[in-house]
């Protein structure tokens, strides 16, 4: 089951906060996302042998097919509010592909396909993503220009999951780089927990190549992280993100690396 509500603060004090107008989706939702606008959500659900791909408003109403596979183990992601990205569910050794999705029409274009293990972050304007290949003894990530096709080398290696996109300047990227990597099957020895990173955050420009560290959390902290779950605020003044190794949540102040 699936529950939508909108959150308000409560009007008896003001550290406690009431759901309002909640309602519950369609049973069966395998798999959801929500525009970056927080306007409209796409979700999958499975019907009679094949899944379909429904885009509505967050409570459920205005709902329209534009998606239909007879493949199921899809993960979709917005990039931009009009463009939807459909990735199959990775696992090394299994060739993997992306399509992207116009939310309004349900237009497919294959953008990525026959890659092993294949993992992929867009950026919120459809333009450009981050993407990860499973390869003998480790992994590679590279970046894709989607308008022209073109890819190009990050100079880290890492996971797609362990990163976020600049939200002011798009060609950088905030990732958690681990300082070694074992030679596991990715992404599945990460997923299974069957491996565990020690991370440094680094800040990358795409368009120059320069690429410096933020942050060591051994140094700051005293504790390694596994980090995951990255998310920006809209200055780019703080970094969010959990420790995957305890599912802790930190705050990182940006504004004295900027």
């Amino acid at each position: 089951q699936t529950f939508y509500a909108r959150i308000r603060p409560s009007a008896s004090t003001s550290t406690e906060q009431d759901l309002v107008n909640g309602t519950f989706l369609p049973s069966g939702i395998s798999e959801l996302a929500v525009s970056p606008s927080g306007e409209r959500i796409f979700y999958l659900v499975r019907s009679v042998g094949e899944t379909l791909g429904i885009r509505s408003n967050p409570d459920g109403t205005q709902r329209t097919q534009i998606f239909s596979s007879t493949v199921n183990g899809w993960l979709p992601v917005w990039s931009g509010n009009n463009v939807l990205m459909l990735i199959t569910k990775p696992s090394a050794g299994v060739p993997g592909y992306a399509y992207t999705v116009n939310a309004s029409s349900g237009s497919m274009k294959k953008i990525l396909g026959g890659i092993s293990g294949l993992t992929l972050l867009p950026d919120n304007n459809a333009t450009s993503l981050l993407y990860s290949e499973s390869k003998t003894g480790g992994l590679s990530i590279k970046s894709l220009d989607t308008r022209k096709g073109i890819v190009s080398e990050v100079g880290i290696t890492t996971l797609p999951e362990k990163c976020v996109w600049g939200i002011k300047r798009t060609t950088i990227v905030f990732c958690a780089v681990p300082d070694h990597i074992s030679g596991d099957a990715y992404p599945d020895a990460w997923y299974q927990g069957v491996v565990s990173f020690t991370d440094n955050i680094w800040k990358i420009n795409l368009e120059t190549g320069e690429a410096t560290i933020v942050l060591s959390p051994q140094s700051v902290a005293q504790k390694t992280m596994d980090i995951t779950d990255l998310v920006l605020d809209e200055s780019e003044s703080y970094l969010l993100f959990t420790n995957k190794k305890d599912l802790s949540l930190w705050l990182l102040d940006l504004r004295e690396n900027l």
